[in-house]
């Protein structure tokens, strides 16, 4: 598995939909979540300070977004790493 998707599925985390135009795919906007584990924050009250806005999100919208979404970026805000995460069809 790789790195971001382990850290993604594996750790306890916050999550953050990212209005980041740098993320597209030929002027198609992308969804992006940015996520990071709680433990690398400082305190629980701490706010992510990004270049674009942003919103916190709980586990509830993060769910609705992965199943709804073709595809969506997740990006480690820790180590800056992204992927593109595809839903699988049946």
């Amino acid at each position: 598995m790789n790195d971001v998707a382990e850290r993604f599925w594996k750790m306890d985390n916050r999550f953050w939909v990212v209005d980041d135009p740098g993320f597209s795919d030929g002027g198609v906007a992308t969804m992006v979540i940015g996520f990071m584990s709680k433990e690398e924050l400082c305190c629980e009250s701490a706010e992510v300070q990004l270049d674009c806005p942003s919103r916190e999100i709980d586990l509830s919208v993060l769910e609705d977004i992965l199943t709804t979404h073709g595809s969506v970026v997740i990006w480690d805000l820790h180590t800056r790493d992204t992927l593109l995460m595809t839903r699988r069809t049946d």
